[in-house]
């Protein structure tokens, strides 16, 4: 089962190669979930309170490079999202994005 399973999404390996690159690149937000994340990351201590949306951007980036992170799809209802978690500084991170181009960008949820 797992090898059918794994062929089934062997296709996508540079699809999603390719949705986390052009994350790398530039994040872009859904429309107004930048700043409600922010204040989430902060709430919860994960930022310092002092932290900017470019600080924010800049963890979201370490995590897209981080060569020991682990990358993983799922659908929710109709909408394909990657997850890409690695460990920084002690700490889990999991970026999340919509998988598929709108605008010729990967939205970050």
């Amino acid at each position: 089962m797992w090898r059918s399973w794994s062929n089934r999404v062997e296709h996508l390996r540079e699809p999603i190669a390719n949705a986390v690159r052009s994350v790398q690149s530039q994040v872009h937000w859904k429309p107004g979930s930048a700043v409600r994340h922010l204040l989430k990351r902060k709430l919860r201590g994960h930022l310092p309170s002092g932290a900017t949306l470019d600080d924010y951007e800049r963890m979201v980036w370490t995590v897209l490079q981080d060569q020991q992170a682990q990358v993983y799809l799922y659908r929710y209802r109709d909408t394909p999202y990657v997850a890409v978690v690695a460990v920084i500084e002690q700490r889990h991170w999991l970026v999340m994005f919509v998988y598929g181009w709108r605008d010729g960008k990967c939205l970050c949820c």
